[in-house]
């Protein structure tokens, strides 16, 4: 039975659609420094590398692109829909499988992710009326050692993926407006699909062999040869992992003043005790992300990621509900104890 409107993981799909869509960023960054720097990935192949979205760091006057995945030393724990009929999971397990025999290096461990890991889920059934064009969606939260926001890091962010979600729907509403179930080969390929997104490749590949593909005819494809058991293999992904985390893919200078917001919270989180900064990235905004001991987020949104490399004073980061409240309270006279005695609701 389909998730119910209204069950979390709906209300996540929901919110996390209207405000932070994840989707693919038009352009594609140069591959051949990388190639140059690591050799490791000439012998893998870069792929469709150069098609990602890079994660970004907007500090101390400076935007830094960086790439960000799952480190391969130990097992990455994954839950899986505890309301999965035994067919959804024999689906899931073989997504899991596809991408450990895929030659990355990964390990899946299943079990309850507990703010670590991978957590897939059913997102709710399509209501009359509803478009539904993506038949998921997923995002991966990378976090980001509070060193570098000290200075601006140099060749490596010190980062790393640590949650990802994914959510999958169970059906798609076709022409007439009725519900259709998707078939167990589009849900592999969405599966798939999704994973490669939380195991860092943010945005599509504009063409190859690669299940980031944007088609859904060629995800599709890809879904029916690995249910048939054919091998599966991905070029995206295998540059990407072919790199360390939190390699650097480029630089943009900004002002101070842009990245005001993200030096003023570096400098009092530690004073607050905040845990953080944890990065995520869509096609035109990023997210950095500061949570307290009882997990209150303090946000800051960075807008016109799509821009900043053409114009880089389009660049602007907004700092949202407790993040906006501790910055305001902390403006008169730049005082952070006064925001630590008086922290935001």
């Amino acid at each position: 039975m389909g998730a119910r409107r209204g069950s979390a993981g709906g209300r996540r799909l929901a919110a996390f659609a209207a405000g932070f869509a994840l989707a693919c960023a038009t352009g594609t960054w140069d591959v051949a420094p990388l190639e140059r720097r690591f050799p490791s990935l000439q012998e893998s192949g870069a792929g469709r590398l150069g098609d990602t979205t890079p994660y970004l760091l907007a500090a101390r006057g400076v935007l830094t692109l960086f790439l960000c995945r799952w480190s391969t030393e130990r097992a990455v724990p994954v839950s899986l829909p505890p309301d999965a009929t035994p067919d959804e999971r024999r689906v899931l397990e073989m997504a899991l499988r596809a991408w450990e025999d895929a030659g990355l290096g990964l390990r899946f461990e299943r079990g309850p992710a507990r703010g670590r890991g991978i957590e897939i889920r059913f997102a709710a059934e399509p209501e009359a009326g509803e478009a539904t064009a993506k038949a998921g969606l997923a995002f991966a939260d990378c976090e980001v050692a509070a060193p570098a926001l000290a200075q601006p890091p140099g060749e490596i962010v010190p980062a790393r993926l640590v949650f990802a979600t994914v959510l999958l729907r169970r059906s798609e509403r076709n022409v007439l407006d009725k519900s259709v179930a998707y078939s167990p080969e589009e849900m592999l390929g969405s599966a798939l699909h999704e994973l490669g997104h939380a195991l860092g490749f943010q945005g599509h590949a504009q063409r190859g062999a690669t299940v980031m593909n944007r088609s859904v005819d060629a995800v599709r494809r890809i879904g029916r040869r690995v249910l048939a058991g054919e091998r599966f293999e991905d070029e995206a992904l295998r540059g990407l992992y072919a790199l360390p985390s939190g390699v650097v893919v480029g630089r943009v200078s900004l002002t101070a003043t842009q990245t005001g917001p993200v030096d003023r919270m570096a400098r009092f989180a530690p004073r607050l005790g905040l845990l953080g900064p944890v990065a995520r990235v869509g096609d035109r905004a990023a997210r950095l992300d500061w949570r307290d001991t009882a997990g209150r987020s303090y946000p800051l949104l960075i807008l016109g990621i799509d821009e900043a490399l053409r114009r880089p004073h389009s660049l602007r980061i907004r700092a949202l509900g407790a993040a906006a409240k501790l910055l305001d309270s902390a403006r008169e006279g730049d005082d952070p104890d006064r925001a630590i005695r008086s922290p935001a609701p």
